[in-house]
């Protein structure tokens, strides 16, 4: 008889699902190892294995995978907020390759893993259900257009994951029954409203630190690209300069975007005019309310500034971080226990620029801006300039990019700006 030999971690998965059907698990018979688990099956019995949950995976968690040759549905999910985790449970690019493999796959989803950079879809084309969620470090997915079984598609919180390739080509070819996309890629099926609107379950959706979402439809995400599309135009025309117009656009954050105190300490966090509620819960941290309303908090300033950046082309990343200095300390002799400072949850943009990673605060600059200061003293600093006043997540701990940018030269631009707009009000 054919046995197959599975590592410790899917062996024992496996022994459980097979448990629950009837199938006793095998055991040493002699030797050092008697009576303890072989974790040996036959093919037959792997066949038998249709679906497989893994919450707060391990190393090697899927080493053997590719031995079930039947597998349906896969999910893989981490438990809680991985920011500020120092070693989060995720699988990694290597386990992803064993994923593009499994061809039989009719459901996968990848949640909240941290050290996956890449999401290979290729093979699998009898895939129906794909959930892409909260994975920090996701840069590039690949393969949805030679998907044409799919009939839900979930992707959004995927902070570092600019452009989804051939995102249009699913839409086409596939018969959606549902899609919840990131508002962040809106502009990227803009003009797919013809096919949109045949799906029955349409969704547009901001992942805010809260862990919670906020859903928008077509039409209403539609209104939010067309006025951040005027914004994006101004920026366009005022300079050809790639930093003049980050600035410009920081510049109208800035002015156009008020601190919404009254929504921060309300219950559901709705922004409110004249009493009456307006937008949804937990809005005030949303893109939307920043560029509808004119109010948010500090994420909301963050959505607004990414989403006018990317129409222009320009890559930007939401980091999670407390306001406060660099004082976060990390116990190492024991699981890496991590102490934060109590200055509070606060979120900032990255921008990419010149082959160089700035960091900028808009809610900050906002408020002072809107006291009198328009120095802008949280716009174009490095990641050590912004730790100075803010303490960074983990995921920043790649960056190295350390190329200070001159104050004088900021300023100016910021100057000018400011010399146009009123020239122009008058």
């Amino acid at each position: 008889m054919e046995l197959i030999k599975l590592p410790i971690s899917l062996g024992i998965t496996v022994t459980e699902i097979l448990k629950k059907q009837g199938i006793e698990p095998r055991k040493y018979q002699e030797g050092p190892f008697k009576g303890n688990l072989s974790l040996e099956f036959t093919p037959e019995e792997l066949s038998m294995v249709k679906e497989i949950s893994i919450i707060n995976p391990s190393y090697g968690c899927l080493d053997g995978i590719e031995h079930l040759t039947s597998l349906e549905k896969l999910r893989i999910s981490t438990a809680g907020d991985t920011a500020y985790d120092k070693t989060p449970s995720s699988i990694n690019d290597k386990d992803i390759a064993k994923i593009a493999k499994i061809t039989s796959l009719k459901s996968l989803e990848i949640d909240n893993q941290s050290k996956v950079s890449w999401v290979y879809l290729d093979n699998l084309e009898n895939l129906e259900e794909i959930v892409i969620t909260r994975n920090s470090s996701l840069e590039t997915v690949l393969g949805l257009e030679k998907l044409k079984k799919v009939k839900q598609f979930y992707e959004y919180g995927n902070k570092e994951l600019f452009k989804i390739e051939n995102i249009d080509k699913l839409i086409e070819n596939n018969e959606l029954e549902d899609i919840d996309l990131d508002l962040m890629h809106f502009d990227e099926v803009v003009n797919q409203q013809k096919k949109i609107n045949s799906i029955v379950g349409c969704n547009f959706v901001e992942t805010i630190t809260e862990k919670e979402d906020v859903r928008y439809t077509y039409y209403q995400a539609l209104l939010f690209h067309r006025k951040s599309l005027e914004i994006a135009k101004q920026a366009m025309e005022y300079s050809p300069s790639k930093r003049d117009r980050i600035m410009f656009v920081e510049n109208y954050i800035a002015k156009n975007i008020e601190y919404d105190y009254e929504g921060r300490d309300s219950e559901d966090r709705v922004h409110r005019e004249d009493g009456k509620r307006r937008g949804y819960k937990n809005g005030t941290n949303s893109a939307y309310n920043g560029i509808m309303y004119g109010k948010a908090v500090c994420e909301g300033y963050t959505r607004s500034m990414q989403y006018i950046l990317k129409l222009m082309g320009i890559k930007t990343k939401n980091v999670y971080c407390i306001g406060g200095a660099d004082k976060i300390s990390i116990n190492e002799s024991y699981h890496n226990m991590v102490s934060l400072p109590n200055d509070g949850y606060h979120s900032i943009i990255r921008v990419d620029d010149m082959n160089s990673i700035y960091y900028f605060d808009p809610c900050w600059d906002s408020c002072r801006y809107h006291q009198g200061d328009i120095t802008f003293p949280y716009c174009y600093l490095t990641k050590k300039e912004m730790s100075q006043s803010h303490t960074m997540s983990f995921e920043e701990d790649n960056v190295i990019y350390d190329i200070p940018m001159p104050r004088n030269e900021v300023n100016g631009v910021m100057q000018k700006i400011e010399r146009q707009q009123e020239d122009m009000t008058r």
